[in-house]
């Protein structure tokens, strides 16, 4: 099985102006939320869809149901993954004995949601996965800039496994990480940049194998975690999501925390990471009632949901457990608006259609698609609409507006 990691710029999904609702045939597990002034509806296909389309999958989520079912996955985080009882489960009903202590944000103690709106437990219920250790604590970050901080590249990055025999030893099949925002928040001054030294960080040790030296920066923490992640667990497919945006940026902090997200990718595509980049202006000031609890940072069951469908989209692109072949369409667009995105990956032999209309009025479109190199615009762009009856191969359609 091939490795792949996955940076996810998790972020934030589309929303229109009308009253909230909550249907069970969309998937919503959840009652009322707080609604700012500005009411939305947001369905889980509302949701689903945004995700496949900044992922490049199809609207409906191509995957076979059968294909991931009883992998297992494990989560290195920060409080967004905790929940009391569960991500810091004691005793012997647990697959790692050190994660007994972690520090919980969500509880079932107060009235934030329930453990099923948990963004990771829509994981398993949605593809079958199976949680194997949940090793997230409140307050952690990848940095230890003193010895009070919870470092994950110290030894929980190497604390995902069962180590108790309850699950005959079972390693992880997937690896989410989704950490950042506390190093981000609390250490502002050793964030580090993108020009990270692997050389001098990952010095030889004299026998050809690599080893590593203390990081001095959060983002030679992060390099540190993923060099140690992909050697503890080398068939492991590795997802890491990038910082969620935070209520309480400003004018100043803003332009830092895109930065640190750029730079946080930079580290995960020096280890093989493909970027999987989301919008970040719909999770904003405005709507932070709609989709966080406290208003600033740790997302609510409807902002669980964003995560959910992002990392969904992201493992059923990428997973080297899809049983089927599916292409990619890439749409290179100039002055032009797609009602999909930016792009789709479609399962063999499925029909394919956008629409494609100027961004300004009074203007033109010219298009033209590409089947496997292969100039087919004359059978399939017609009326504003190119539809291609079953995909067989990669498709590239190029619009610009005069």
């Amino acid at each position: 099985m091939r490795k792949k990691i996955v940076c996810i710029l998790a972020a934030a999904l589309f929303a229109v102006t009308l009253p909230l609702t909550a249907d069970a045939k969309t998937g919503i597990r959840r009652g009322t939320e707080s609604v700012p002034a500005e009411s939305v509806t947001v369905t889980a296909e509302m949701i689903r869809t945004d995700a496949n389309k900044k992922n490049g999958s199809s609207e409906t989520v191509p995957w076979d149901p059968e294909a991931l079912k009883g992998k297992t996955f494990s989560i290195l985080g920060d409080s967004i993954s905790t929940y009391r009882n569960t991500s810091n489960r004691r005793g012997s009903r647990w697959s790692n004995t050190t994660v007994g202590r972690a520090r919980s944000w969500y509880s079932d103690l107060k009235p934030v949601m329930d453990l099923e709106d948990t963004w990771w437990m829509q994981l398993s219920e949605d593809l079958g996965l199976r949680l194997l250790v949940n090793n997230s604590w409140s307050g952690s970050t990848f940095f230890r800039p003193h010895k009070k901080a919870n470092g994950a590249y110290v030894d929980r990055c190497v604390q995902l496994h069962d180590n108790t025999g309850i699950n005959d030893g079972a390693e992880p099949d997937i690896i989410l990480i989704f950490m950042g925002t506390n190093d981000f928040f609390h250490f502002p001054k050793t964030l580090g940049t993108g020009d990270v030294d692997y050389d001098d960080l990952f010095p030889d040790n004299g026998s050809g194998k690599r080893t590593w030296r203390e990081p001095k920066t959060t983002l030679e923490a992060a390099a540190v975690t993923l060099f140690r992640i992909t050697e503890r667990y080398p068939l492991a497919e590795v997802y890491m999501a990038e910082m969620l945006y935070r209520a309480d940026l400003n004018a100043e902090t803003e332009p830092v925390w895109r930065r640190f997200n750029r730079d946080l990718g930079e580290v995960a595509e020096h280890f093989g990471a493909v970027m999987v980049h989301f919008p970040d202006d719909v999770i904003t000031y405005d709507r932070r009632e709609l989709y966080f609890q406290d208003n600033r940072l740790h997302p609510n069951a409807l902002g669980m949901d964003v995560i959910t469908e992002a990392v969904k989209a992201a493992v059923l692109e990428h997973t080297a457990w899809k049983t089927e072949p599916f292409y990619s369409v890439s749409l290179e667009l100039d002055g032009v608006l797609a009602d999909l995105g930016t792009g789709r990956l479609v399962r063999e032999g499925q029909p394919f259609n956008v629409r494609l209309t100027p961004s300004e009025e009074g203007q033109t479109v010219s298009v033209r698609v590409l089947a496997g190199g292969e100039d087919i615009t004359d059978r399939v762009w017609s009326d504003g609409v190119v539809s291609i009856p079953a995909v067989t191969c990669d498709i590239t359609v190029t619009a610009a507006s005069a």
